[in-house]
């Protein structure tokens, strides 16, 4: 499991020993590691345990604290279960993840968090975001992006002279395939779009969690200001966006169906 670092977090472990055999515990007493075998918290008993299979246990956020510069760790619970037959170890691993070291602007966001939530409160339809952990917000954030980068965006020509020489005018722009450099370096109309339909497309994420199978529908014809989509029925033609946030790129992008994919 990944959980945000420096948080508390409550987990359920189910006892079970090294070999699969399932521990029933009459007393539980656990320490912390990290992820070099370090030991940031020494064995305690678990205070309130009741004999059973499973035992609660909550981590204080000092101890799911990482360095300065780290984004990525790991805790190691250490569990020694008190049986009828003697003693059982039990080990339980989860991830840590620093949440403004997941989000580099320019690498895989355009958006911040920060920025995100102010774009968001102008969403009137965008039920969910407010109510959403940091964490729910940045995975959306994440994930949007990546859909974002699956269109592509012929008509960057003349609107930077930098993508301008780095791209013949008329080939097909790759988002994803920029550097960080390249993509900061483009026009700002053009990444305020694309911050736009990245918010919208993550608020979209987290109002319609299954919204990738949705977009498995089949359309004959869709309009999104001036954009207008049509196409055969009997095969469906996907969009990586949702609507709403199509129609924030849709001057820059082309929405041909053989230029849009999902992977």
């Amino acid at each position: 499991m990944r959980y945000v670092a420096a948080t508390d977090i409550t987990v359920a472990i189910p006892l079970i020993d090294a070999n699969g055999v399932e521990v029933l515990a009459t007393a539980v007493t656990y320490s912390i590691q990290d992820e070099k075998g370090v030991e940031i918290s020494a064995p305690v008993s678990l205070v309130g345990f009741v004999a059973g299979v499973t035992a609660d246990i909550t981590i204080l956020a000092v101890n799911n604290a990482l360095a300065i510069g780290e984004t990525l760790g790991a805790r190691d619970i250490i569990l020694t279960c008190t049986t009828a037959s003697g003693v059982a170890y039990v080990s339980y691993t989860y991830i840590l993840e620093s949440v403004t070291g997941r989000l580099v602007r320019g690498g895989n966001t355009i958006a911040t968090l920060a920025s995100a939530d102010m774009l968001a409160s102008e969403m009137s339809w965008a039920l969910t975001w407010n109510t959403s952990t940091r964490q729910a917000k940045t995975v959306a954030l994440l994930q949007a992006y990546q859909n974002v980068c699956k269109l592509r965006y012929p008509s960057l020509h003349g609107t930077n002279a930098y993508v301008e020489y780095i791209h013949p005018p008329f080939e097909r722009f790759d988002l994803a395939a920029l550097s960080i450099s390249e993509v900061l370096a483009l026009d700002g109309s053009f990444l305020k779009a694309l911050e736009l339909a990245q918010v919208a497309e993550a608020a979209n994420l987290l109002d319609n969690p299954d919204q990738e199978e949705q977009r498995d529908d089949r359309i004959v014809l869709d309009t999104i200001g001036e954009v207008k989509r049509m196409y055969r029925t009997g095969k469906a033609v996907t969009f990586p966006i949702c609507k709403r946030a199509i129609a924030y790129v849709s001057r820059y992008a082309s929405l041909s169906a053989k230029v849009v994919g999902r992977g």
